[in-house]
């Protein structure tokens, strides 16, 4: 069959879809998570990614045609299939390295490159599923911040106002465990803001480097405490997160907790209607049964859910579901209740143990409260060391 790829991010294709194709999904899951955001390795594993989970079956073929509709009216040049390539980022320490995709139009930062006369490009940190983070010099202040820019200029009108909606969100969110936010602009067609630079590692990095191993018990506790205070900062402010996992929680080389990537938030009153119709954002895994099962705007319990998934891969060392195609992924996740975390580690304190379960219960309402008692419990287990 031929299969066609072209220059798309996961969100704008699965926008597009939504709009233009409502007849063949009632909902459009998108990962969002650095594996699926490596770069649009292969078409058609990038469209049975997205494919496996519409509530209506489609073949590929039938996700093809869309794909190729909705690129055509974003002014995108389809590519034949097998010419998609990528690398992945290069570590920070290294001379800047940039993605290519064939037949894409992604514009790319050098290094000495100024951005508005004030930010000099230094190297690159990393890059996520639409955009990229890039470490710079604040020439005006003499500071070296991160500056995280959208890959290329977008006919999509939700990008910019998106940017803008994250950018208000974080500046009322001052918060010690939340990551700060400076500046936005936008350069050469492409919204971009600067943050605080963070050295660290993030959740994820410190589980990976331990091989499927738990992390110790008062890191996890710590990190609980840290990512449960900012969540009430968050939800207090009427936002929801959308995107909590392991890559979004970093630990500095001082020790403190930061929560980070607000790109996917929501605002519980949306005042810029920027939240699309069936389209349910986030990375699978950490996504909440009812967000998989409900088209309906994400809540503060749904936070909750991920803090929970979060906790338990901190605890044991791996995903409370695990294997298989995404679609029987997200039938465990909303039908299979999670391994009991003291059977894979009988040193797991129990009533941490018992929290997360509490965390991870299917139904919202069978959940705590909110992020204020969830807090108030870590900190009781910290105290007693149970």
């Amino acid at each position: 069959m031929d299969v066609w790829a072209g220059s798309f991010d996961a969100v704008s294709l699965a926008r597009g879809i939504a709009r233009t194709h409502p007849e063949l999904s009632s909902r459009v899951v998108v990962a969002l998570s650095a594996e699926s955001s490596s770069a649009h390795r292969e078409s058609e594993l990038f469209a049975a990614k997205v494919g496996a989970v519409i509530a209506k079956p489609w073949g590929l073929e039938a996700l093809t045609a869309v794909t190729r509709q909705v690129l055509a009216d974003d002014g995108e040049a389809p590519s034949p299939a097998g010419t998609v390539k990528a690398t992945r980022a290069a570590p920070a320490a290294r001379p800047l390295a940039t993605a290519t995709y064939a037949g894409d139009r992604i514009m790319t930062l050098t290094p000495g490159q100024a951005i508005d006369g004030r930010f000099e490009v230094l190297t690159l940190l990393g890059c996520g599923s639409h955009a990229c983070v890039y470490r710079v010099r604040d020439r005006s202040l003499g500071l070296t911040v991160a500056l995280k820019i959208v890959k290329r200029a977008t006919n999509d009108q939700h990008v910019e106002p998106r940017f803008r909606q994250e950018m208000r969100m974080l500046r009322k969110l001052s918060h010690p465990h939340i990551v700060r936010t400076f500046d936005f602009g936008v350069f050469e067609g492409r919204p971009y803001c600067t943050m605080e630079l963070l050295e660290g590692q993030s959740v994820r990095e410190l589980l990976d480097d331990r091989l499927d191993e738990p992390l110790p018990v008062m890191l996890t506790l710590d990190i609980g405490e840290a990512v449960a205070d900012a969540l009430v900062a968050v939800h207090e402010a009427a936002v929801v997160h959308r995107d909590l996992k392991p890559s979004n929680v970093l630990v500095t080389e001082d020790g403190a907790v930061k929560l980070m990537d607000f790109g996917i938030a929501s605002s519980l009153e949306d005042p810029l209607g920027l939240t699309t119709p069936d389209l349910v954002m986030g990375t699978p895994a950490y996504l909440s049964p009812e967000r998989l099962l409900s088209s309906a705007p994400a809540r503060p319990a749904a936070d909750l859910y991920a803090l929970g998934v979060l906790l338990f891969e901190c605890l044991t060392g791996r995903r409370p579901f695990t294997g298989g195609p995404l679609d029987q992924l997200l039938r465990r996740i909303c039908d299979e209740p999670p391994p009991p975390i003291r059977t894979l580690n009988p040193e797991a304190p129990a009533g941490l143990a018992e929290l997360v379960a509490e965390l991870m219960a299917k139904r919202p309402e069978d959940r705590p409260g909110s992020a204020s008692l969830v807090l108030r419990r870590l900190r009781g287990l910290i105290a007693t060391g149970r």
